[in-house]
């Protein structure tokens, strides 16, 4: 799964490339360690069903589930995700 991130102009782009592992190709510095430490982090959420929920807490870059969750979440930072077709069909 292969995404565009942008700002006000294009940021690069962010691949999620199995657990763990977050491919980023962002030309500023400063901004890819901020996505580094990003994706590398880890989210709570609220899960389960209603009246029976629980925390839950999981590394951005675990599973392509939590990878699409952390692209949704950059939306607090002014940042639009766009899938990319890499030629394996980007999931949006």
């Amino acid at each position: 799964m292969r995404f565009e991130l942008y700002g006000r102009d294009r940021v690069g782009t962010v691949t999620w490339a199995g657990p763990g592992k977050v491919e980023l190709d962002v030309a500023d510095d400063g901004k890819r360690r901020f996505f580094e430490r990003f994706f590398a982090s880890e989210a709570a959420m609220m899960c389960g069903p209603v009246g029976a929920e629980e925390m839950a807490c999981e590394r951005r870059d675990a599973s392509p589930d939590s990878f699409m969750r952390a692209l949704y979440e950059l939306s607090a930072y002014s940042l639009v995700a766009r899938p990319l077709d890499d030629g394996e069909g980007a999931q949006a």
